[in-house]
This record gives C-alpha cells, structure tokens and sequence, in this order.
C-alpha cells in the first residue's frame, strides 16, 4: 500500500474516533445506550468545533507519524484539543469543570470564552500541523 494512502486512512479512522469518543458524553452525539441530555442545548458552533477539532487532530497525528517526526509538540496539541473539548462540551454537564470552578463561575467566565476557545484550538492545530508540513528535518520521506 502507498505510504500517502496508509497515513490518510489512519489519520480518517483518527478523526471518527476523536470524533465519536468526545462527541458522545458531550451528547452531540446521540445513542440509543447513553439516555443523556445537556442541560445547555447544542449549538451550530459546538458541532463545528467538534468537527474542526476531530479533523485537524487526525490530521496532526497522520503527519506525525507519516513524517516520523521527532519534534515534540505533545504539549501543544493538548492543549488545542483540550480547548476544542470546552468549547464544544457543555459547561454545565463538564463534571471536571463544575467540581473544580462551580457551576456560576462557569456560567459567569467559561461559557462566553466558549467560542473564544475553540477559534484557539482551531488556530494552534493549524499552526502544529503547519509547522509539520514545513519541517525541513521531516522531509526525508
């Protein structure tokens, strides 16, 4: 199989399953197993940046490993898909966020940052995977 084609598959089935595990508990995502509702209903832009962040996340990941790259980003790309994950998860429903900020702080400071956050993880994925495709240590494919 081409190295181009085996990479762009993995980097697809990377993308579904970002996809699926943070689309679920987020309930974008309905299942007929999981009787779950947000307490926030679910916006155009939360199915965009769950989108986005799936594709660009797969995306990273598949020239990583296509590329073999060395270059450690890790830290960076977390942090693109953590913000990602809390603009397009519902703040109120985030057991994480309530038991570590309070349900008025986020409702007072996290929910307008929301789109604020996902344009960020937008950004700095774009960026990382910028950075991949113009490495010139990468290039010995």
């Amino acid at each position: 199989m081409n190295k181009k084609i085996k990479y762009s598959v993995i980097g697809l089935m990377i993308s579904i399953v970002f996809f699926l595990i943070m689309g679920t508990p987020t309930a974008l995502i309905s299942t007929p197993l999981i009787k779950y509702s947000r307490m926030i209903p679910a916006t155009f832009l939360d199915y965009f940046f769950l989108i986005t962040t799936s594709v660009l996340l797969g995306t990273l990941i598949s020239l990583k490993l296509y590329f073999n790259s060395k270059e450690k980003s890790e830290y960076k790309a977390a942090a693109g898909g953590i913000a990602g994950f809390i603009a397009f998860s519902c703040p109120i429903c985030n057991v994480l966020l309530v038991s570590a900020l309070g349900s008025a702080t986020i409702m007072t400071f996290i929910e307008p940052l929301r789109p604020v956050l996902g344009i960020a993880s937008i950004i700095i994925l774009i960026y990382l995977i910028y950075r991949e495709l113009t490495c010139k240590k990468c290039k010995k494919s």
